[in-house]
Parts: structure tokens; sequence; C-alpha cells
């Protein structure tokens, strides 16, 4: 966009503009029904309607009255609002899908295939957890460029969580596999020295 007013922020609010489109896919790949994300697409159509006016007061007579820096301020904390509840939407659904890969397996076999897990990462999930709470409430930082920065950070880092654990899913079955069948070859022996024992004694009785 040629603009004629060159005290607008645009480089800052194509960028976050741009995270926000990327932030966008994830939700996507991870709620492909995208049943929780309208909100976000509510803070899209207001930050429209205030690049509508800029672009209106910048050629239309009508609009030269309105505040153009006043405009773009509202444009961007509109599109601000849109990344804060999409990095909401993807932190649970991270969270969610982790749970969902771990839950059918007993901790052993997950300390075998993620020996870090209980040590790193489950930690810092919890640790997460409180930031995204603190985040939410605006508890941590004044600045909104701050927050957005925070926000991103927290997404990027459970994402690379998501990623380790998706790639140990097919280890974890496997070793559950091996698991179940050692279980149940232990449970199997006394059973049959029970039954070789009875055989014997039956026999030893006949005899």
């Amino acid at each position: 966009m040629t603009t004629k007013n060159k005290s607008i922020e645009w480089v800052e609010i194509f960028n976050l503009y741009n995270t926000i489109k990327s932030l966008y896919a994830l939700c996507e790949e991870t709620d492909p029904e995208l049943k929780t994300n309208l909100q976000p697409l509510n803070e899209f159509r207001a930050a429209l309607d205030h690049l509508m006016r800029i672009v209106g007061i910048e050629n239309l007579p009508e609009y030269k009255d309105k505040d153009i820096i006043e405009e773009a301020r509202k444009l961007k904390s509109h599109l601000a609002r849109a990344l804060f509840d999409i990095c909401d939407m993807l932190s649970i659904n991270y969270r969610n899908k982790i749970c969902d890969i771990l839950d059918p397996f007993d901790i052993d076999v997950i300390k075998e295939a993620l020996p870090t897990y209980y040590s790193k990462i489950k930690p810092r999930l919890e640790e997460i957890t409180e930031e995204i709470a603190d985040l939410r409430t605006n508890k941590r930082f004044e600045k909104e460029e701050d927050s957005i920065e925070a926000h991103y950070k927290i997404i990027k880092e459970l994402k690379e969580f998501y990623v380790v654990i998706k790639k140990a899913h097919p280890s974890l079955i496997e070793l559950n596999k091996k698991r179940k069948k050692s279980k149940c070859k232990e449970n199997i022996i006394p059973i049959v020295a029970i039954a070789v024992a009875v055989v014997l004694a039956v026999i030893g009785w006949i005899l």
C-alpha cells in the first residue's frame, strides 16, 4: 500500500499481520474444524474496517476529518487481539494433543521413549500454563509489543514439544506392545508351573 502518511508504522503492522497468518495456519492444522476460532475473525473484520478508514482518509474528502493515526492504532490493536486469541487457542490445542498422545501409556513407557519428558518437558508445560494465565490477565507486560512477543515465544515452544512427542509416538506404541507381551509371559509362567504341578500330583496319585 502506498501511503501519504509517513508516521504510520506499516512495517510493524504488516509484520504483525504475517505472524498472525502463520499462527492461524497452525490453528487449522491443530483444529481443522476451527470450532473455537470465531473471535479472531471478529478482530480481523474490525481491523479491516479501520484499514479501509485509513484508505478513505488518504483518498476520499468525506473522511478528511478522521484521525489517521488513531485509526492505525486501532487497526494494530485489533490485530494484536486476534493474535492473542489465536495463541490462546493454539496453546490449548497443543497441550490437549500432547495429553492425547501420552495418556494411553504408563510412566515407565514414557520415560523410556522420552527420557527428558518428566525432567524437562512436563515441568516446562506446567510453567507455560501459569505464564499463559498471567498473559491473559495482562500481569506481565505494560507494552503490547512485549506481550505479542511473549505469546509467540510460548507457542513456538509448545510446538517444539508437540513435535518431539509426536515423533516419539511410534516408539511409545512399540514399547507398550513389548511390555504387554512381557507381562503376559510373566503371568503365564506361574499358571503353567501350577498346571504342571497339578498334573504331576495327579500322575503320582494314580501311580
